[in-house]
C-alpha cells in the first residue's frame, strides 16, 4: 500500500538509542549508506543485533516491498524464521552453502537485470519514477559470519573473491542490501571492506576496531564498550562517529512479532 515515493526511500531500520535518549535509525540502501558491515567478539551479540534488524524490517515493510534472504554459518541462529511462518524470507542457507548462495544471488541480480533492459531503467528510483511502481521487491541479505562465508569460498576458489566484489558492488543499484557480521574486521580484503559503508563495533579489541573505523580517529572513552553498547559510523566519509546502547529483542518479543507478521 506504500505510494512509489515512500517504496523508493532506503530502508530504514533502527541502529539503538543514542546519547540523547533518541531512538537512532539508519537507511540501508541508499548511494552513500548502502551495506552495513558489524564486528565484534565472540559473545558481543553480533547475532542478537541481526534479529532485531531483521523483526524491524519485517514489521516496517509489507512482503511485496521487500523480501530478505539469510545466511547463518552456525545454522542454529536462524531455525525460527522458516519461510512458511515468516513470509519476508524467501531463502536460507547454512554451514557450507556459500557457493549456493553466491550462485543464486547472482543469478538474482541477472534475473534484476533484464527487468531493468526490458524497462529500459538504469536503477530501482530509476525506475519508480518513469513507471510509477516498483520493479520489484528490495532484498536485504543477512549473513551471520561472513568472514567464514569468505573463507570457503576464497579456499574453492580465488576468483569467488572477485565475484563477491562485483556482487556488492553492484547491489545497490538493483534494490540489493547486505547487512552481516565478522568477528575479524582487519582480515578482509581492502577493496571488499570499503563496499561497507555503515560500520558497527561491538565490544571489541582495539586493533579491530581501528580496522573497522579505516585509521579513523576514535575517542578513547568509546573504545571501552559494554555488552549491549556499540561505536557506530553511520557516514563513513564524513566520520560520524559515535556511541548507541543498542536494541535487543527477548524470545518472547520475537514470537509475539512472528503472530503479528502471520496476522497481516
Amino acid at each position: 500500500s506504500q505510494v512509489p515515493n515512500t517504496i523508493c526511500n532506503p530502508i530504514r531500520v533502527p541502529i539503538g538509542v543514542n546519547s540523547t535518549g533518541s531512538l537512532e535509525f539508519v537507511d540501508l540502501g541508499d548511494d552513500y549508506r548502502h551495506n552495513i558491515l558489524v564486528s565484534g567478539r565472540c559473545g558481543s551479540g553480533r547475532s542478537m543485533y541481526l534479529h532485531t534488524l531483521i523483526n524491524s524490517a519485517m514489521l516496517s515493510y509489507s512482503t511485496d516491498c521487500l523480501n530478505i534472504w539469510l545466511y547463518d554459518a552456525k545454522m542454529c541462529e536462524y531455525r525460527r524464521y522458516s519461510t512458511e511462518s515468516h513470509p519476508h524470507i524467501k531463502h536460507t542457507y547454512g554451514g557450507d552453502e556459500c557457493d549456493a548462495l553466491l550462485t543464486a544471488l547472482e543469478e538474482e541480480l541477472k534475473r534484476r537485470e533484464r527487468v531493468y533492459i526490458n524497462a529500459q531503467s538504469q536503477s530501482y528510483s530509476h525506475y519508480i519514477k518513469a513507471h510509477k511502481c516498483i520493479p520489484f521487491p528490495r532484498l536485504l541479505v543477512v549473513m551471520d559470519d561472513f568472514d567464514y562465508f569468505l573463507m570457503k569460498l576464497f579456499d574453492q576458489n580465488y576468483q569467488n573473491h572477485y565475484r563477491i566484489c562485483n556482487l556488492l558492488r553492484m547491489a545497490s543499484t538493483f534494490g540489493i542490501t547486505f547487512a552481516v557480521t565478522v568477528q575479524s574486521p582487519e582480515r578482509l580484503p581492502d577493496l571488499l571492506f570499503s563496499m561497507f559503508e555503515i560500520r558497527m563495533a561491538l565490544p571489541h579489541y582495539p586493533d579491530a576496531i581501528k580496522a573497522l573505523f579505516d585509521k579513523q580517529d576514535v575517542p578513547a572513552a568509546y573504545q571501552d564498550l559494554r555488552r549491549g553498547e556499540a561505536i557506530v559510523n553511520t557516514l563513513v566519509h564524513t566520520s560520524n562517529i559515535h556511541k548507541v546502547k543498542l536494541l535487543y529483542l527477548s524470545s518472547d518479543a520475537i514470537n509475539m512479532i512472528a503472530s503479528v507478521i502471520a496476522n497481516q
